[in-house]
This record gives structure tokens, sequence and C-alpha cells, in this order.
């Protein structure tokens, strides 16, 4: 009978035969859990135990049933309790967790990037003993983060988020052991199977039970990348096959649930990134994502339908442990093999002169699922969302003033980041418009605070709303500036702020203006037409100071100066210019004008009609350089016009001047006297200009009068000469 079973039970300490002795334990382990036992412990009357002496210690239970093996409980003592005492000893219980548990107390933040799960555990798990036993391909992590929260939350969460588990193998010190595949599990330890019909001290089981759920046995997920945003990340999952549980054959899909299914939006596309943390193409970078989405769905689907199948019992077999298969005999159709996933045992033995203390025999209540169903850890790890916004600081790479990729991402440092950003994620910026190839872009830069927000809360999923001006990035203008002037101010990239490109509005009544400001040049284009209208003036200023006085851009014009800049108007078609006032150019240089065509000007009134034309050049000579000149005379003008003759006499002309000869080749020469117009081809002479009129009469002018008229020349060509002439003539046409 169990009464009968002889039990051992013993502890070790740092304090060796100075510290307690243990009578009796109880406790739980589950696979995917950290195990807790109460154990109970007593020192002589006399002696007191220090507490600090055994506080996070390493200490072991060794536990003997009978005739078993020996087995230990591995951990340290987190919580030590003074139970009360009697004539012949004091009484204590202490709380055993296994080393991992100290993960618990390492709450904060932490970005791991560019690792695996196998990777992730090593960093976290430093100092523990782990092992790791994969069948399966796991991905590796972009960016993960903990968010708030334990050490031991992020690299739990983690693992559920996987499909893994983990056990304790305490024959090998405690250590902590991570598996993906339950089927390979190994079996218990010194017993290829327990019996279910045997009774006394012989290892058996007894009180069998099995049970069948109903369960949702069909899923289905998706998700979104940004750098792939039309890939088909969908993929859906059902249970459709029977399994073995016992030596029966069952199955999931009960066709009253034929139309269920969960369908879930599954954050993992984030983890693959074809442009790597240097901004560099990576090819590959995306190609696990299809073989992830078909993992993780039906990964989901096996933690969804976990709790389709089970069974407890009791046993008073010392070895079982979560984690190892359990062969059950002598049971009929529950006869077969079984993945244990939870035990609670525990033992209570007497103590010599001692009426406070029951004892009890050691029992062990366990659970188990079929092993034909994959144990796949439920995601119960509670996950800190982040429900509001946060600022981060801007950070770039070799010193660069801004730092971006394909898809106008930046990196920045959170503040409760102490790797100073080295390991940020690129995080999309926020923009008015983006299209393909067109919109917005404004990027932040080196330092510049930033607004961030997270899409569905999650931290590994950051983007960038804004920016936010500090006490080291104040705004550009002073605070009274800013009540009436907005715009947008831009520095060039390794300037100060005298190297800015602006786009303001002044929105006080009255004095509303727009201010566009280009620190160097200013480009405007257009396909099409380009209208400039104003209501008053119109004002150009080529190479001279900035017409608004602003002295803070530093570049060309900028010193308040003439820079002798120059002005270039290029059409490839026809120009209009429709002027309705007076027209004043000053020129302090010289006047070139160079044609390929004929130049006409016309004087018309606003009605649309011509009248005579005065042509008045005031400049410095530079074709006709007289050093003196005098004339004199009388315009007497006669206009006959019978049918076929008439006389036109312009009166005398008195001149003295020195001359120069013009050569004026194919040109067009037109005299406007009340719409009466000469058209002639011109000759060079040495002193006279010679033309013939349409009907071949040859006339001779030397110099023509200040008057109602018109030179339009192609090809000019001008040779000083150093002689002079002296003419006093008379000018007649005849026709």
């Amino acid at each position: 009978m169990d009464e009968t079973i002889n039990v051992h039970l013993s502890l070790k300490t740092p304090l060796d035969e100075l510290g307690p002795e243990i009578h009796g334990f109880e406790g739980i382990e589950a696979v995917s859990e950290l195990f807790q036992y109460r154990l109970f412990l007593h020192t002589p009357i006399g002696r007191d135990l220090s507490f600090s002496d055994l506080l996070g210690r390493d200490v072991t239970v060794s536990l003997r049933v009978d005739q078993q093996p020996e087995r230990h409980l591995h951990g340290i003592f987190t919580e030590l309790i003074r139970a009360g005492s009697d004539p012949m000893y004091r009484y204590y219980e202490a709380i055993l967790v296994p080393k991992a548990s100290l993960l618990q107390h390492q709450v904060g933040y932490r970005i791991v990037s560019d690792s695996d799960l196998k990777g992730i555990l090593g960093a976290y798990l430093q100092g523990v003993p782990h092992r790791v036993h994969f069948h399966e391909t796991h991905q590796r992590h972009d960016y993960t983060v903990k968010y708030g929260e334990s050490s031991w939350n992020h690299l739990a969460r983690l693992v559920e988020e996987e499909g893994c588990y983990f056990t304790f193998d305490h024959d090998d010190g405690g250590t902590i052991v991570f598996a993906d595949d339950s089927r390979h599990a190994a079996t218990i330890e010194h017993r290829d199977q327990l019996p279910s019909s045997v009774q006394g001290v012989e290892p058996h089981v007894r009180n069998w039970r099995t049970r069948q759920s109903m369960v949702a046995w069909k899923y289905h997920l998706d998700d979104y990348h940004d750098e792939a945003p039309n890939a088909d990340l969908a993929q859906s999952e059902q249970q459709s096959s029977p399994i073995t549980f016992g030596s029966r054959e069952v199955r999931y899909d009960l066709p009253l649930l034929a139309n269920c299914e969960v369908d879930e939006w599954e954050s993992f596309a984030h983890r693959f990134r074809k442009i790597d943390r240097n901004g560099q193409h990576d090819p590959s970078g995306l190609d696990g994502m299809t073989p992830e989405k078909e993992r993780l769905a039906r990964v989901r689907l096996e933690q969804q339908t976990l709790g389709a199948f089970g069974a407890e019992g009791t046993s008073n077999y010392s070895w079982l442990m979560p984690g190892r298969i359990l062969t059950l005999g002598d049971a009929g159709p529950d006869s077969g093999d079984y993945f244990i996933t939870r035990i609670e045992h525990g033992v209570r033995i007497s103590l010599h002169g001692s009426d406070y203390w029951e004892a009890t025999p050691y029992t062990c209540r366990f659970e188990a699922i079929p092993k034909d169903v994959r144990y796949r850890t439920p995601r119960r790890t509670a996950r800190r969302w982040a429900e509001s916004l946060e600022t981060a600081t801007v950070v770039t790479d070799h010193g660069e003033e801004v730092t971006t990729n394909d898809l106008a991402c930046v990196k920045a440092r959170f503040p409760w980041d102490r790797d100073q950003g080295k390991k940020s994620c690129w995080m999309r910026t926020k923009q008015s418009l983006a299209g393909a190839g067109y919109g917005e872009v404004f990027l932040p830069r080196k330092d510049h605070e930033v607004v961030v927000m997270y899409e569905e809360g999650d931290p590994e999923r950051p983007v960038v709303l804004g920016s936010l001006y500090n006490a080291k990035n104040p705004p550009p203008e002073a605070p009274s500036t800013h009540r009436h002037l907005q715009g947008y101010w831009s520095r060039s990239l390794g300037g100060g702020p005298e190297n800015m490109s602006k786009f303001t509005i002044d929105h006080r009544l009255g004095q509303e203006e727009v201010t566009v400001h280009a620190e160097r040049d200013a480009h405007f284009l257009t396909e099409n037409d380009y209208q400039i209208v104003t209501g008053r003036n119109l004002d150009i200023s080529v190479g001279y100071a900035l017409l608004d006085g602003n002295t803070d851009g530093s570049g060309v014009g900028g010193d308040g100066g003439s820079t002798g800049g120059n002005l270039t108007q290029t059409s490839s078609g026809n120009w209009t210019e429709t002027r309705f006032g007076k027209v004043v150019q000053h020129v302090a240089g010289d006047v070139q004008i160079t044609v390929k065509g004929y130049v006409y000007v016309n004087a018309i009134d606003l009605a649309g009609h011509s009248y005579s034309a005065v042509w008045c050049m005031l400049s410095p000579t530079v074709l006709v350089a007289p050093s003196f000149s005098r004339t004199t005379g009388v315009f007497d003008v006669r206009l006959v016009a019978p049918i076929s003759h008439f006389d036109v006499d312009m009166g005398l002309f008195d001149g003295q001047l020195h001359a120069v000869t013009v050569e004026l080749n194919k040109g067009f020469y037109q005299r406007n006297y009340s719409n009466l117009a000469m058209r002639s081809s011109l000759i060079e002479t040495d002193s006279k200009i010679s033309w013939v009129d349409a009907v071949g009469v040859q006339t001779m002018f030397c110099l023509r009068a200040l008057g109602r008229s018109a030179v339009r020349t192609k090809n000019t060509v001008a040779r000083y000469l150093s002689c002079g002439c002296s003419n006093s003539v008379g000018t007649r046409m005849s026709t």
C-alpha cells in the first residue's frame, strides 16, 4: 500500500551541515512555465537561519521514492519564511524557482536586431544553463523589442509566437531546454511504460481520464509588408486529418464547425527586410516570408486546437516530468503514447519527536496530450502595447546629416534606448502625399526630435509622424515673428543658420506677403504656359541685393550689393510683350541685338491704328561716333501723287561729322511717313549708302536726318574709319 512506501529527502545548500533540513515539498511543473516549489524546512531549536546566506543561492533537493532511482530538483531560493517552532525544531518555508526566473526582475527596454530565436535565447540566458533542440527553421528577426517588460516576458513571448516550448532538465543542473516538436521528445527515464492495472508500491498510473472538446479547426492569417505591398501573405490551414488517441483514431473536423474559422491579422512580415540596416539591397531579404507564413499558419492552428484532446491521471512514479513521453499500458483503447504537459507532486515525511507535522505519501498528478498532437505553447504571455505617442531623436550613419533609404525612411533613438540608436530599424515617415514616384518628401535630420507612433500599437513597427522643436533646435524666428509669419525653412546641408532657403507667408492684415528665398539657385519649369499677373508693379533685379532686404542668405546677391549678374531669356517660339504704359530701359553697358529675321518697330494707338513713329535713342555713339557735329536745315515736305509719279522733297540738310563705313548685308530698310514705305536692297559705299528701289531707280543718301523712321538690318558689321565727310544735300525720291 502507499503508506508503506519509503521516501527519502535531502537538501544541499551553501551552508552545508549548518543549513536547514527538508521534511517535505509541494510544487508544480508545466511545459513552458517556470516551475515553483514550496519546501518545508527545519533546524534544531537552538539554530537560527540567516536568510541573506540562502536567498538567491543555488540549492538542490534530492528525492528517492522507495526503490525508484533518485531524482533531483535544482533552483534558487527567492523567498524564506519563518513558520513557527516547537520544543524540538524551528520551521521554515522556502520558495524554489529556476535561476532563469531572475530574468523576471530585469524590467525595461531593449532592442534585439538581426538575430534568430536561438541567438535571442543566448543573448538573454547568459549565465543560465540552456540547450536548444529545434527541428524547424526559425527565421531571423530584423527588429524585436523588449518594451517596458521583463527580459523573461520578452523571451517567453517570442517562444510562444514561434510555436516553441521549454522544459527543465533537473538531472543536468536544472538546464532549461527549448524545443519546437513534441513528437521528438524523450521518454520518461527508467521505465518503458507505466501500467494502469497495478496496485501497491510498483510504479503505476491510476485514476486515468480522457476528454475531447470541440474546437475551431480552420485558421486563416494575412499580413502586409511595405517593401512588397503586392505580396500575397495570406495563408489558410485546417485540421482535417485523423490522429491517434491511445489506440483509437479521432478527428478534429466535426461537421458542426465546418463554417467556423479563426481569421487573424498576423504581425510577422516586418521581420524581413530587402533593404538592410545600411540601406543596401539584399535580393533574398524577403525570401523567408512565404515559408514563414506557411509555418506560422500551421503553428497558429496547432495552438488553436491544442485543447481538443487531453488526459489526466495520478501516479506514484517520481520520474514523471513535463516534456517527456509516457507510454501507458494495460489501459485497453487508452493504451498508447502521451506527451506530459503538467505535473503537480509533493510529499511530507514525519519528523522524529514532533507532533507539529503530519506526513503524507508521495503523489503525482499529471496532465498529458496524445503524442500525435503537436504541442504548441499557447500565446498567453502578455504583450505591452504602445498605447500613446513617443518622441525619439533622429540618428544617422557615418556622420551624415541625413540617412535614408529607397522608401524615405529614417532611423531614430528612443530615450530608453541605451545603445544610442545603433540597432534602430528603418522607420517610415509620414508624408502628406506618397504616390508611385510622386508626392512630397520632407525628412528629419540628425538630432531632430520626432513624434513616433506604432502601427496597431506594436512597438516593433514604429512610424515617424513629424518633428518637434526643442531648446536645442528652436524655431527659425522669434515668437513675436511666428505669430504672423508661417512657412517652411530649410537649412543647407552642412550649413549654418545663415544658409537658409525658405517659403514664408506673412498673415498681417494689410501687410500680407509671400516670400520665396533660394539660398543659391532657383528653377521654375513648366511644360505648358507660365503666366505671371501682378496688380501693380513687377520688378526683376539681376545681380543686385535681395528685394525683401533679408540678410539671412549668403548666396549670390545676399551681400546687399551688385555682383554683376547676367539675365538670359531664351524662347524657342514667339515672344510677345504687351505694355499699356511707357517703357524705359536704362543700360549701363552695350546693347546688342542679333536677329535671324526682320525686326519691326510699329506704333499704334489704343484702337489698333498705326501712326507715324518717332525713334529716339539717347546713348553713347557706337557705330557713329562724331567728335564734332552740326546740323541745320528746314524741312519742307511736299507730296504730289499723280497716277504714275510722285515726289517727296525732304528739304535741306546741312551736317558735319566724323562717320564710319557701315555694311548692311541682306538688310530691310523702312521709312514710314504716314504709312508710306520704301523698301530697297542696300549696298556698301565708302561714304554713302546707296539703294535700288523696286523699279531699279538708284537714290544716293549720305546720312538721314533724325526723323520718323526705322532702320532694321540683318548681320550688321561696323568698321571704324578715321576720315570724315561734310555734305549739304537734298534728298529726293522719284518713282
